[in-house]
């Protein structure tokens, strides 16, 4: 685990990857592919959280998170969309193993 919100939801590495996003209140999902392509959706305006609740994941760049993307991103720049619908599709059990874990 590499990240908290002010609500205890986690952001981590599962395994190595991909990245994931685990709620306080049972919100979980797959984030993005690898680290590369999560600092692209950082730098795109779409957080953890909001890429786990929302369908819509609308441009937001920050100037900021760009410029740390691409110090030590490996992977092409994206938009958050296309990372998030990109590794929702090559985990796309994620979600449901992780509640089949839950029961």
């Amino acid at each position: 685990m590499f990240g908290q919100n002010g609500a205890g939801g986690l952001a981590a590495l599962w395994y190595g990857r991909p990245v994931v996003f685990m709620g306080s209140e049972g919100e979980c999902g797959v984030v993005a592919g690898n680290l590369s392509d999560f600092l692209w959706m950082l730098a795109d305006g779409v957080g953890p959280l909001e890429s786990v609740l929302y369908e819509e994941h609308k441009s937001r760049p920050d100037a900021h998170l760009t410029q740390l993307a691409e110090r030590h991103a490996t992977t092409p720049r994206r938009p958050a969309r296309d990372i998030i619908t990109e590794a929702r599709a090559e985990f796309p059990t994620f979600t449901n193993d992780i509640e089949e874990l839950c029961r």
